[in-house]
């Protein structure tokens, strides 16, 4: 008996593999539909709006200067193209800048701290970095801060190959009770 099922059970294993390869080839051909005439797709306009309805309330714009601590933080990084230029597409950051600046007279004094980066000495990083923390300097005297209350700090080389700005507070006027 026990043979009997063994070949009864491998036949039947033969019937399962020779209908999967059978459906297997039967799945091989793409049938394509097409239709004689083009389908018709009609779009509607959309509706008007209805009346009366209350503004939805939007999120306030999360602000583009934060202080955090003593330094500032700005939404966007300053960057410099190849030849320690400062980019001209941050006018705007700058203005906004200039503008907390403005809203907060009990800053005294920002320094403008830039890390150089590239080949060179210890003076030569330190003259780079003099350079492009002046051209933040200036750029903000532009956008009207008056140039007692910054400062371009030379710091020198960048610790880590990454040219960075740290727009740091050095003197808050005395709180006055």
């Amino acid at each position: 008996m026990t043979r009997f099922a063994s070949i009864h059970a491998r036949a039947l294993a033969a019937v399962f593999i020779l209908a999967g390869c059978t459906q297997t080839l039967a799945c091989n051909e793409v049938t394509m539909v097409t239709s004689e005439s083009p389908i018709q797709i009609q779009a509607q306009p959309p509706a008007p709006p209805l009346p009366n309805l209350p503004a939805v309330p939007q999120p306030p714009v999360p602000p583009r200067v934060t202080l955090e601590g003593d330094l500032l933080g700005l939404d966007e990084a300053l960057s410099f193209d190849a030849a320690g230029v400062l980019s001209s597409e941050h006018q705007d950051i700058l203005g906004e800048l200039a503008n907390w600046l403005e809203a907060h007279p009990e800053v005294l004094e920002l320094t403008v701290e830039v890390h150089s980066i590239g080949e060179g000495s210890r003076r030569a990083h330190k003259k780079r970095s003099n350079g492009l923390a002046t051209q933040i300097v200036d750029a903000l005297v532009a956008q009207g801060v008056a140039s007692e209350r910054l400062i371009a700090a030379s710091v020198g080389a960048s610790p880590d190959g990454q040219r960075s700005v740290a727009l740091r507070i050095s003197k808050r006027a005395e709180a006055q009770e």
